[in-house]
């Protein structure tokens, strides 16, 4: 399948693809605007997005599971992984990946396991299902509480600087853009976008790693890092706080925003005045500084390799820490 006959199909299901080209950028393989001064609009309609749970690999190629997707649509999506996905380096870029995870010192994965918030897969010697797994962690979207495939909406990449998707009947970029279309995939930090997508980048925030506190008054605090659990109030996002008993579970905690360096703080102290945690400066200094030890512990035992993802590791956690 050719880069127009790929279009052509896409426009007869219902996507939506003006003003694009498939070319390579700075950050590899991406979608350019044909004509810099006119808009760009890409548009992958729900109708053409495939539950990852629905998706197979059978004899090297992959594919859609019976009965789980029309025909027409079927056709379209296996064709486009075929030409532009899994088949056009997509699985050797998993496995070339995965191979450099596994590979890793084991004084690296015991530090980097030992911080949380990373897969324990992410270091097993590759298999095919794993390949797998890594490529759709690289390009799954989450809709209704599952995770979907979204055929040219994955060739986007990514800019901490760019607007997000659009998400009106499913998942789309606009834009005018002067080169390289290109979009902020979520509110992810440094160290997310390493353990995520594989590369990483500098972020406007820097969120803690995952950790149980203990409170002032004996309850203990558990910090996740799901960062798409949030709620909005004043045009802030405030982390999910559950409670139930002695142990209180917050969603996430920012601890550092560039442009607004109180905001982090404030919202912590919003919180803990909500659940009656006494000493909140405190507290929050405690788990910032917590997180720089970690942080550092880490650097400390990459400094001693060498290697590509040894680097981009630095590199995250320099961005993570704001040096």
């Amino acid at each position: 399948m050719t880069w127009d006959e790929l279009l052509d199909a896409f426009r007869s299901l219902g996507g939506i693809a003006d003003n694009v080209r498939l070319g390579d950028g700075q950050y590899g393989r991406g979608i350019f605007s044909i004509d810099p001064s006119k808009p760009v609009t890409l548009h992958t309609p729900n109708a053409l997005q495939v539950r990852v749970t629905d998706i197979e690999i059978r004899d090297g190629q992959m594919r859609v599971k019976p009965d789980r997707l029309g025909i027409d649509e079927r056709e379209f999506f296996e064709a486009y992984e075929a030409s532009f996905g899994w088949g056009a380096g997509g699985y050797e870029e998993s496995l070339q990946r995965q191979l450099a995870w596994s590979a890793l010192p084991v004084d690296v994965i015991a530090r980097i396991k030992s911080m949380g918030g990373l897969d324990e897969q992410r270091f097993l010697t590759p298999t095919v299902d794993l390949c797998l797994q890594d490529f759709f962690n690289a390009r799954k979207f989450g809709r209704s509480g599952a995770n979907y495939a979204v055929p040219l909406i994955d060739l986007v990449n990514y800019s901490s600087t760019a607007s997000g998707y659009t998400r009106d009947g499913g998942f789309g970029v606009k834009g005018t853009f002067a080169d390289e279309v290109l979009v902020c995939y979520s509110e992810a930090d440094a160290w997310s976008l390493a353990a995520m997508f594989g590369f990483t980048a500098a972020c406007a925030v820097a969120y803690s790693i995952g950790i149980a506190v203990a409170l002032p008054d004996g309850r203990k605090l558990s910090i996740m890092r799901d960062t798409h659990e949030f709620v909005m109030e004043d045009g802030v996002r405030i982390p999910i706080v559950q409670s139930v008993g002695a142990d209180i579970r917050l969603s996430y905690l920012a601890l550092r925003m560039e442009g607004h360096p109180d905001l982090p703080r404030g919202i912590f102290r919003r919180i803990a005045e909500r659940l009656s945690v006494t000493q909140a400066d405190a507290v929050f200094d405690g788990i910032v500084q917590f997180n720089r030890n970690e942080y550092a512990s880490l650097l400390g035992v990459l400094g001693n390799y060498n290697g590509p993802l040894v680097r981009m590791l630095e590199q995250a956690v320099t961005y993570t820490l704001g040096t």
